[in-house]
């Protein structure tokens, strides 16, 4: 493997672990900033309930037609048009005024989401030698449990000192 290749190929690591610990970070999100929604929109505790299944219903549901489409057109073209649908939930969530909105928001993140795990698997297989798939994947799941962390204390502390909306 060239130095150039080797580069590149970390390039691509970077950017699949950098949308992992997003997606961790998306997943535990809502729970942290209940309250605040709750009390800026006025909603009750199944629809925060709701709000926070949406993304985990999205997430499974996409599963199905992920891998087929995963093969079939690869992670760059899967990952990237389901990232910019993750980037369309959280803009809407962030500005929704109502229920539906933020569940929509919700649902959006879950299934932009969904095909990050499998396609960096993927990607890796074609960017990285055999041998270090598996140190790879651990990589990828503890910086991904990074964002985890940042979506309890420092986004309350966030949450806090300047809205959930930021």
């Amino acid at each position: 493997m060239s130095g150039e290749l080797r580069r590149e190929s970390w390039k691509v690591f970077i950017l699949f672990s950098g949308m992992y610990l997003i997606a961790y970070f998306y997943r535990i999100s809502a729970a942290v900033i209940s309250a605040d929604i709750a009390t800026e929109l006025d909603l009750s505790p199944a629809q925060l309930g709701s709000i926070a299944a949406a993304l985990f219903y999205a997430f499974a549901f996409a599963q199905i037609p992920l891998g087929p489409l995963l093969d079939r057109y690869g992670s760059r073209w899967i990952v990237g048009i389901c990232s910019l649908t993750a980037a369309a939930g959280a803009l809407l969530f962030a500005t929704a005024h109502d229920f539906s909105g933020l569940f929509v928001g919700r649902l959006l993140l879950g299934g932009g989401t969904a095909a990050v795990l499998m396609g960096s698997l993927q990607a890796y297989t074609r960017w990285f030698p055999a041998h270090m798939f598996a140190t790879l994947t651990g990589l990828q799941i503890a910086l991904g449990n990074c964002g985890n962390f940042l979506a309890t204390a420092p986004l309350a502390w966030a949450a806090n000192t300047y809205g959930w909306r930021y």
